[in-house]
């Protein structure tokens, strides 16, 4: 019978080998699961396909195709929703943002809005955006709907409200556009 020894040195070789092995996979797993999860997906055209039917279409009847007008092919592409894309600057919060993007919504709407409105506008459209720190250049979306959903209920306010929330408009000099 042969005896079988191990260095300790080979051991503890091993047991880095194995700990650092399975971390490089968790890592490598959590990446994938990320990318797979965030990934958009295009629509998917097949070209390949279209061209064969074509060439074969041709290859059968060249002298009735020259004569037909060409198939219409109907490209639709699902349209995204509307978003107001706003970039945080120094000293900038959700609010500052939320600010821009509601005034670039009501430019575009031509529509107008109290100063309570707007406050009251603001503060929900960052109520349901959230609350961290952004980083300069740190970009955020607000939805159209979510923009929209705001305006609506600014606009319901009551009088006793409206009156709660112009200390508050007094308080922002550029709430005035």
């Amino acid at each position: 019978m042969r005896a079988i020894s191990f260095s300790l040195a080979k051991i503890r070789a091993r047991k880095k080998l194995i700990t650092w092995g399975s971390i490089v996979f968790v890592l490598a797993l959590i990446l994938g699961g990320y990318f797979l999860a965030t990934r958009e997906e295009a629509p998917i055209i097949n070209l390949a396909g279209l061209l064969t039917a074509l060439k074969s279409k041709v290859q059968e009847k060249p002298k009735e195709i020259a004569k037909e007008t060409p198939p219409e092919i109907e490209i639709t592409i699902p349209e995204s929703p509307k978003v107001y894309e706003e970039e945080a600057q120094k000293g900038d919060g959700i609010t500052h943002l939320a600010r821009r993007a509601l005034k670039k919504y009501l430019k575009e709407k031509g529509m107008n809005l109290t100063p309570e409105q707007k406050i009251y506008a603001e503060d929900y459209i960052q109520n349901k955006t959230g609350n961290h720190w952004l980083k300069i250049g740190e970009r955020i979306t607000f939805s159209k709907e979510l923009i929209e959903e705001a305006v609506q209920k600014s606009q319901k306010l009551t009088p006793e409200q409206l009156e709660n929330l112009s200390q508050y408009a007094q308080l922002v000099p550029e709430i005035n556009y």
